[in-house]
């Protein structure tokens, strides 16, 4: 009888508790988009201010709206992780960046 109602009790445990953990997964794809996006925008918008922007690197995980090498003002980078239904994105304002675009998963 002991037994049945530990089981039980950790039936209820776990029903509570799965679905906080699996969703914990989405939210880090989602801030690992955010994060990447904006870390590429702040990248561009430090070598558009030192006039090197010519030696900007787009990170593989980013795609960029601008021309080769994806560095420029008004520049919008795009998150390409997967499993999101909306990737995130940060546009490049001057010497400034803004996420233009949460993610979702």
């Amino acid at each position: 009888m002991k037994l049945l109602i530990v089981v039980v009790i950790l039936g209820v445990l776990s029903a509570v508790a799965l679905p906080n953990f699996l969703n914990q997964a989405d939210r880090a794809r989602e801030n690992g988009a955010e994060a990447s996006v904006k870390a590429a925008a702040t990248s561009c918008a430090s070598l558009i201010v030192t006039g090197e922007e010519g030696n900007f690197v787009l990170p593989g995980d980013v795609t960029s709206s601008a021309a080769a090498p994806g560095c420029a003002n008004g520049a919008v980078f795009t998150s390409a992780v997967g499993n999101l239904t909306t990737e995130a994105q940060a546009t490049v304002t001057g010497t400034g960046v803004e996420i233009t675009r949460q993610a979702a998963g």
